[in-house]
């Protein structure tokens, strides 16, 4: 019996420390029911970085990619230069048809120049800005040569072009710098002379400019002064040449740059209808600053005075204009031996073929 109890006793105090131990586990159990809250707050922990962090980026991009795209860009600006270099080069050959120039250098005080066109046809001469220029290809009997003649400037600006077909050029060099002539001929340049002639600088240049008709014309107040229209018939722009030493001692009385209107509505009327001038040889066309003009020597005289006239008829802007060369002179024979020399015909007529080839319509 006691035997029994004892294990009795025992059995109960197995069964009260089972019955403790199950209490702590209870409330284990019981306390872990928040754990699924614990398990979301570190969710929520998680997003809310993200969602501060992701707008960052964007603004930080557009610093670090700015800077390091300028020194790039520098980069390739100074340690790469050819590529600057090369485009400036190819245009130059394309504006100088011929690889070898011939430097035409005048002799001094002359203002003309005249060889033998070499096989390549290139020549290379300096002028100033402003000045008026001629330049002519002609066979050596001074024919007009059947070839064509391009004119460029060491700027790259073409003056004419080889499919102009014209073997001359009249106008103003309107820079300071080295100018290209090229000659090409279908049989060859052999027998073919160029004439260069480089009328002086005006020293004292007054420009006169037409808003009506558009044109610009300038010529020298040291040698020439204007004249109001109304000495020629339809005048509209006159300078007469006032060099004392072109009159001095000669049979030179009278000498004028003139530009009239004429009254002629077309331009096939103007351009060939002859002028109603004493004698009148046709000489055919001449080309000055791009504008053609057909090319008229005119003579009248009576009772000892001869006027001479260079007649260059052109029509532009629905207009027709000649440009009149003249020039009144007196018998030689009239004066006592000696006493009066003949005028340089040559020399007065470059004076106004320098004001000429400045008439240009911009």
């Amino acid at each position: 019996m006691k035997n029994r109890a004892h294990a009795l006793a025992i059995l109960l105090a197995i069964a009260g420390v089972l019955i403790a131990c199950n209490l702590p586990m209870a409330s284990k159990k019981a306390t872990a029911t928040p754990t699924p809250k614990i398990k979301v707050s570190p969710i929520r922990l998680t997003i809310i970085p993200i969602v501060t962090t992701t707008p960052t980026p964007p603004r930080a991009k557009p610093t670090n990619t700015a800077k390091p795209n300028t020194p790039t860009a520098t980069k390739a600006a100074t340690s790469t230069p050819a590529p600057t270099l090369t485009p400036t080069r190819p245009p130059t050959p394309t504006k100088r048809p011929t690889p070898a120039w011939k430097k035409i250098v005048f002799a001094r005080g002359a203002i003309s120049w005249s060889g033998a066109v070499p096989p390549n046809g290139g020549f290379v001469f300096f002028a100033l800005g402003g000045q008026s220029a001629e330049i002519l290809v002609t066979t050596h009997d001074g024919k007009p040569a059947n070839a064509a003649l391009a004119l460029s400037g060491a700027d790259g600006s073409v003056y004419q072009t080889y499919n102009i077909g014209r073997p001359d050029w009249r106008g103003m060099l309107p820079k300071s710098q080295n100018y290209y002539i090229a000659i090409a001929a279908p049989n060859g340049t052999s027998g073919l002379k160029l004439t260069l002639t480089i009328y002086p600088p005006m020293r004292q240049r007054e420009e006169e400019s037409n808003s009506q008709l558009g044109f610009v014309v300038d010529y020298d107040a040291k040698t020439a002064k204007k004249e109001l229209p109304g000495y020629f018939e339809n005048e509209i722009f006159g300078v007469r040449l006032t060099d004392n030493a072109l009159y001095k001692n000669t049979n030179l009385q009278e000498a004028f740059f003139v530009i009239s209107r004429e009254n002629l509505r077309s331009r096939n009327a103007c351009l060939n209808t002859r002028p109603d001038a004493g004698e009148v040889d046709d000489r055919g066309v001449w080309r000055v600053n791009a504008i053609d003009y057909r090319y008229y020597h005119t003579e009248e005289g009576a009772a000892g005075h001869f006027y001479k006239s260079e007649l260059f008829r052109t029509y532009v802007r629905n207009t027709c204009l000649t440009v009149r060369l003249f020039t009144h002179e007196t018998d030689i024979g009239n004066y006592a031996s000696g006493t009066v020399k003949a005028y340089n015909r040559k020399r007065v007529l470059a004076e106004l073929k320098r004001i000429f080839f400045t008439l240009r319509w911009p």
